[in-house]
């Protein structure tokens, strides 16, 4: 659990404190994003040969786990699954450790998260209330919305998980499933009125899925790596996968070899609105090179991630996959591309104040860029 989450947050800023965390001080050197990564392969293999000797006895703790009820088998699985996660995301900064960790992760017997009921979720159980925090942020603060690539997607694509990502609401007397572009403030009572996020209270906060699984073996036999199986298996494996895991059925659609995502209409700007992103379509087809056949993993793996918002923005940058809608307003006065938007997190000024030469230090020697949202984080290496 503590690489499901520190992973996340090396993700977004880059070098953090890691090795000495829990000295109980606050100053702490930090690590690069490099060193970060291999300890959490050395962790992640260390505690899957810990659980193994118990993964066939009785629930460990059953009434403490609110993830799997003290099923050491399937924490396993988890385990394994986040290492395949971890390991694709070097395979442009270090393929050779990208490879290992991957084909080990698909070989150990413990196995991954292959059954959609086996996703790596936080909700409601073992005596703990739960309640997804992305409904407070757009019914309660109101500062989220659906965005318009999101909804082009999958408008274009005729993707039944629509009305399972996104509410249908109504402008301009005219019901439908409107996105935002990003940079227009939504906290404006024009568009307040968009389309939210479909993401209730009670709905599970999904750490890792099976569908998950499916793309990044597909991804990974694309770049000839010992993944159990074919690209072309993977990717249409993860589509059906996603679809269970929305509880919707089309079959046909793995097949549509015609529809691209729809070009934006802004029902109240008309210079908002802008061509589709990219003329990718759904159906694999095995002539087509390396490029387009990685975004149309990623592009299908990007909708299926949904709402899983940092996993989703990881990808988009190590990849630049999947083509998005430009930002319509940028305000940083000329440091982020409008194109490949941001690439990380600044530091929080609390860092600054609590552990100024430490974070001052790993800015000028370990992420060597200004600490801006413009620089990269180690992994983001794609030429």
């Amino acid at each position: 659990m503590k690489i499901a989450a520190y992973h996340q947050s090396t993700d977004m800023f880059g070098p953090m404190p890691y090795k000495n965390v829990g000295s109980g001080s606050f100053t702490v050197a930090y690590d690069s994003q490099q060193e970060i990564y291999n300890s959490f392969f050395a962790e992640l293999t260390e505690a899957v040969n810990v659980l193994r000797p118990f993964a066939a006895g009785d629930p460990l703790i059953p009434q403490y786990d609110v993830v799997y009820e003290g099923n050491v088998k399937k924490w396993i699985q988890f385990a394994n699954s986040l290492m395949l996660r971890l390991a694709i995301r070097l395979s442009y900064a270090d393929p050779a450790t990208a490879r290992k960790f991957a084909e080990q992760a698909v070989a150990d017997p413990g196995g991954l998260i292959t059954d959609v009921a086996d996703a790596a979720k936080m909700r409601a159980g073992a005596g703990e209330s739960f309640m997804n925090p992305l409904e407070t942020l757009w019914k309660g603060y109101k500062d989220s919305r659906a965005g318009a690539s999101i909804a082009v997607y999958l408008k274009g694509y005729k993707d039944p998980r629509l009305p399972k990502y996104i509410q249908a609401t109504t402008i301009n007397g005219v019901q439908d499933y409107y996105g935002v572009r990003t940079g227009v403030a939504i906290t404006s009572p024009e568009y307040e009125q968009f389309s939210s996020p479909n993401v209730l209270s009670e709905t599970p906060l999904y750490w890792l899925m099976a569908s998950e699984v499916s793309f990044l073996r597909a991804e990974g036999a694309l770049r000839g790596w010992a993944m159990g199986g074919t690209a072309d298996r993977f990717y249409n494996e993860g589509i059906q996968k996603s679809f269970q895991e929305n509880a919707v059925n089309n079959t046909a659609y793995v097949e549509d070899a015609v529809s691209n995502p729809a070009s934006y209409i802004d029902p109240l700007s008309a210079g908002r609105n802008a061509p589709s992103p990219t003329t990718v379509t759904i159906k694999w087809d095995n002539a087509d090179g390396f490029e387009r056949k990685l975004e149309r993993i990623i592009t299908q793996k990007w909708i299926a991630l949904f709402p899983n918002g940092p996993e989703a923005w990881a990808e988009y940058r190590r990849t630049g996959y999947p083509k998005l809608i430009p930002i319509t307003l940028n305000r940083s006065a000329g440091v982020i591309s409008s194109t490949t938007g941001v690439k990380r997190m600044v530091y929080p000024l609390a860092e600054y104040t609590l552990n100024g030469n430490n974070v001052r230090a790993a800015v000028q020697s370990l992420l060597g860029q200004p600490d801006n949202g413009a620089s990269k984080v180690w992994w983001d290496k794609k030429p």
